[in-house]
């Protein structure tokens, strides 16, 4: 079971990764990929990826989508 603080509310999760919200745990995950996976498939750009170090929930830095450059389409 993994335990820890996000936005000064506890999560419990037996995932090491999960993707949260405002609204709260999404869902969890055994492994980033499929954290990101998750979240590509949906669209779902309000959620946030973290992932439990051994204390507490790290958020994951996710780069956003790059911009389309004009006229490569």
């Amino acid at each position: 079971m993994f335990s820890g603080v996000i936005n000064r509310q506890v999560i419990l999760s037996c995932h090491p990764v999960i993707v949260a919200s405002q609204r709260g745990v999404a869902a969890g995950f055994d492994s980033l990929e499929a954290a990101r996976h998750f979240l590509a498939g949906r669209g779902f750009r309000a959620g946030f990826i973290y992932r439990h170090n051994g204390r507490d929930w790290d958020k994951i830095a996710e780069e956003p989508p790059p911009e389309p450059r004009p006229g490569s389409e």
